[in-house]
């Protein structure tokens, strides 16, 4: 927090070691079937088919067949696993910096008598098959998003959020050749940034 008060929070920050983050991960091998040990096989997810960059639904068992099969056709991406009110909520908490900065930590009423429910946004378990990708995009509600790689890697392209790249952004997503046409060509720069495994990103709205 010291840091951002100073510095502000404007551009990604790559930290390689977590210590001093607050955070705590899991002391175990994290694979797909201890998710599946936790929530059970019938838990059902949302989850993007990679090739076809479409949301589809199925349950946490028949994922991690997808997942354990190396000669799977299908790439799977599974996104939205959110866990705070599940039997992994206690595997692993976010960073110090993460919970202070959340607006629904921040701002959302204690009030029992709303009629909506609190929303749970800040542990989110991402199980990524390899080769998969998702497309350029803005995170909903101009969110900012932590990750920290526990087992494999993961690469971000990132471009700046200036008034000529959003407009750029808004003309490629109206493209009928929009899945063939790479918007890091389209634009004034593309950054490139890969997460190893230890690794924790904070990537700003």
């Amino acid at each position: 927090l010291p840091y951002l008060n100073q510095s502000g929070f404007n551009h990604p920050i790559l930290v390689t070691d977590k210590d001093g983050l607050s955070m705590s991960i899991p002391q175990f091998d994290m694979t797909v079937d201890r998710v599946v040990g936790y929530l059970g096989e019938d838990h059902m997810l949302d989850v993007i088919d990679v090739h076809r960059q479409q949301a589809c639904q199925m349950s946490l068992g028949h994922f991690a067949a997808f997942f354990a099969n190396e000669y799977s056709d299908r790439v799977l991406n599974c996104l939205s696993l959110e866990v705070t009110d599940t039997n992994m909520a206690d595997v692993f908490s976010p960073p110090l910096v993460a919970r202070k900065l959340c607006w629904v930590n921040n701002v959302w009423p204690s009030n029992s008598n709303l009629p909506y429910q609190k929303p749970q946004v800040q542990k989110y378990c991402i199980m990524s098959m390899a080769r998969s990708y998702t497309d350029f995009h803005i995170d909903f509600g101009g969110t900012s998003v932590w990750y920290h790689v526990l087992t494999g890697e993961k690469y971000f392209y990132f471009i700046r959020p200036s008034a000529a790249n959003i407009s750029l952004y808004e003309r490629w997503t109206r493209l009928s050749t929009q899945s063939e046409t790479f918007l890091g060509d389209m634009v004034d720069r593309c950054y490139l940034l890969k997460l190893t495994a230890g690794q924790t990103l904070f990537i700003p709205t």
